[in-house]
């Protein structure tokens, strides 16, 4: 019941946030099929998750949408759950340290130190969760156990 009354709440977001979040769902809706032909050429299981992945992101997004009020200001950077160029803060909860990502997708034209890839295992993991959200997945390194700090929305 928590999440659905969560799911009515007004979203309010800065006007380049909102333009951050709408241009990154323009890109995954209009490059999705060249992003599944180049990370995933063969009809494989994983092509199919990563398809539905990006199918039921853009569903959420979409759906999210209506809820977004653009505000004068700034500081209305914050988001519900993770979407593609938010900045995230997570907590290993194993070493208690703290680290900070930026969620992108294969084209984001400048790539820093922090950017995760939406194919990668933590991105994937990370996608359309919520903030305070412990987040556990499987990567090459091992199984990691991350909780989610803050979400945030900028260009950093």
């Amino acid at each position: 019941m928590e999440r659905r009354a969560r799911a009515m709440e007004k979203i309010f977001l800065s006007k380049d946030a909102f333009n951050l979040v709408i241009a990154s769902l323009l890109d995954l809706e209009e490059r999705k099929t060249e992003y599944l032909d180049s990370f995933f050429p063969l009809l494989t299981k994983e092509r199919e998750s990563m398809d539905d992945m990006i199918t039921n992101y853009i569903q959420r997004m979409d759906d999210t949408l209506a809820r977004i009020s653009v505000v004068d200001s700034p500081r209305f950077n914050k988001f519900p759950f993770v979407v593609v160029g938010s900045n995230i803060t997570v907590q290993d909860m194993e070493s208690q340290s703290m680290s900070d990502f930026r969620l992108i997708t294969p084209s984001e034209p400048t790539v820093k130190a922090g950017d995760i890839s939406i194919f990668s295992p933590i991105g994937k993991a990370l996608l359309l969760k919520e903030n305070n959200l412990v987040v556990k997945y499987e990567a090459p390194g091992g199984v990691f156990c991350y909780k989610i700090l803050s979400i945030l929305l900028s260009s950093l």
